[in-house]
């Protein structure tokens, strides 16, 4: 299996240096999006709350990347090229497969009640602000009992 190319400031090791919360366990983040750098507010959380990262482009890879290990949180963005429910067919996918059924947080730009309808059907998080995906990354973790937030 090919290495799932990382934009030059995300690092495949992980973002454990900058954590806010250095009392935290290692926690594996499989970030699903083909436009990582439009979304550096995810990058920020993440190197915020010290999880080790692996990020991907498109579904097939987020397909390969959870054969080789199971994250504890999925993040994935909705629109992809001109499939505009792509993270949303992945993620229904993942989960009729029995691929993954962890937690899932969808980072949109894009924020519509449609939108919100369907992430809360399938039992995921949405948003589009920074406060709040932190805020939901927390809540996954903890739910997954994985730390407590300080």
């Amino acid at each position: 299996m090919q290495e799932p190319a990382y934009p030059p400031q995300m690092p495949q090791s992980g973002y454990g240096q900058q954590s806010r919360y250095p009392s935290a366990p290692s926690f594996h983040v499989l970030w699903v999006d083909d436009q990582p750098d439009r979304k550096a507010v995810v990058r920020t959380v993440l190197e915020g709350v010290g999880a080790q990262v692996t990020h991907v482009e498109n579904s097939a890879d987020a397909v390969q990347a959870l054969r080789t290990r199971t994250p504890d949180l999925l993040i994935s963005d909705i629109s992809r090229g001109r499939d505009h429910a792509a993270g949303f067919a992945m993620v229904e996918r993942l989960k009729e497969d029995g691929n993954y059924d962890g937690p899932v947080v969808f980072f949109t730009i894009r924020r519509s009640p449609d939108r919100e309808e369907r992430a809360r059907a399938m039992g995921a998080e949405l948003t589009n602000n920074e406060q709040e995906l932190e805020q939901l990354v927390l809540s996954a973790l903890r739910e997954w009992a994985l730390f407590e937030a300080p």
